[in-house]
């Protein structure tokens, strides 16, 4: 085979590749983010009682305040600006890891992984994207859900029994027939909406999570959700075999 048809071929299978990288897609970025000066939001949450189980089977019971915090991220020594208009630099923050104690003010040195690199950590983002509400009763709501994915990832969402449950929420026990508690009942809801309505499309572009052995992590919302990208009207979309035939084409005409 002489070196002009080699040359050709590799440049009809390199042709081939581009062509197969998905035209409508987006790229998702790698940052060299870090938190910084975490503030907790006491005013936004309310008390519970839980108990937990980690990995290694360890019992932990916990009574203090199912809230939201805030954080500035740094990115290349810059501080990002949250994409929620009117909020300047701080990013609304919610716990994902019950078993460390939050580190309040100072820097939280750590990257941001994409929330499909947390266990639970995409059904959390979900949780996030669709029920944040400045409101007390939905932040604490949303927290324990939260906390119910990433600690029950691989079990039956349940706030009463499992490797996480709650004992009291806002100083109530859970709801029956005698005892109302509307926090628990939405986060049961968030929960059951949860289990049917998943979809982790664009939340791995859209959120972030810090991940450290040593401090609370944190998921934080640090885009805005991608643009929707319309097609040319009538157009489909091209199947591999016939782009990898188009580039082939090209390079011969260019030939």
């Amino acid at each position: 085979m002489n070196r002009n048809l080699m040359r050709t071929l590799t440049l009809a299978i390199v042709a081939g590749a581009l062509f197969l990288v998905p035209l409508n897609g987006y790229a998702i970025e790698t940052f060299n983010d870090f938190l910084k000066d975490t503030k907790y939001v006491k005013a936004d949450g309310q008390n519970v009682s839980m108990i937990s189980y980690n990995d290694a089977d360890v019992k932990y019971t916990y009574s203090g305040i199912a809230v939201n915090f805030t954080a500035h991220v740094v990115e290349d020594n810059v501080t990002v600006t949250t994409p929620a208009a009117n909020d300047g630099d701080w990013f609304t923050a919610f716990c994902v890891d019950p078993f460390q104690y939050a580190k309040i003010g100072g820097t939280l040195g750590v990257d941001l992984v994409a929330p499909s690199a947390v266990q639970g950590g995409l059904q959390a983002a979900w949780l996030f994207e669709n029920y944040y509400q400045k409101d007390p009763a939905t932040v604490a709501a949303l927290q324990v859900a939260i906390w119910e994915t990433v600690v029950d990832y691989d079990k039956a969402y349940n706030l009463k029994t499992g490797d996480f449950y709650i004992t009291k929420l806002n100083g109530i026990a859970a709801p029956s027939s005698t005892v109302t508690n509307t926090t628990w009942t939405l986060a049961d809801t968030m929960l059951a909406d949860l289990q049917q309505n998943f979809n982790a499309k664009d939340l791995d572009y859209i959120y972030r999570i810090s991940k450290t052995g040593s401090n609370q992590d944190f998921i934080i919302q640090l885009h805005d959700p991608p643009p929707a990208e319309a097609a040319a009207p009538g157009a489909g979309t091209p199947e591999p075999a016939t782009m990898i035939l188009m580039g082939i084409g090209l390079i011969g005409l260019a030939g």
